[in-house]
């Protein structure tokens, strides 16, 4: 199983990504959160809020569920964490039989 985590712009942001890839089942489930961040662009210290975006995948279907958050982000250059992680085999049933 692979999480992919991202960070947005706004909660409409984080919830059209994560409506897109579960409709294109690129992703079985999607949660997202406010988030408080501080980060650098351009030479100065920027903060603000965003939405953290967390989608499960399968390792077959991570690659596409990555390029899809890339065409749909508001971001120059958006954080894209990839993490393999081990679920209860349940749930990794489960999110192979939904995106199937």
């Amino acid at each position: 199983m692979i999480s992919l985590m991202t960070s947005c712009s706004s909660e409409k942001e984080a919830r059209k990504i994560a409506f897109f890839l579960i409709k294109k089942k690129l992703a079985a489930c999607a949660v997202y959160h406010k988030i408080n961040s501080i980060y650098m662009w351009r030479g100065k210290m920027e903060s603000g809020n965003e939405w953290f975006l967390t989608a499960k995948t399968t390792a077959a279907k991570s690659k596409k569920a990555e390029k899809a958050i890339k065409k749909i982000h508001s971001h120059n250059i958006p954080f894209i964490l990839k993490q393999k992680e081990k679920a209860n085999k349940e749930y990794e049933a489960w999110l192979k039989r939904e995106l199937k």
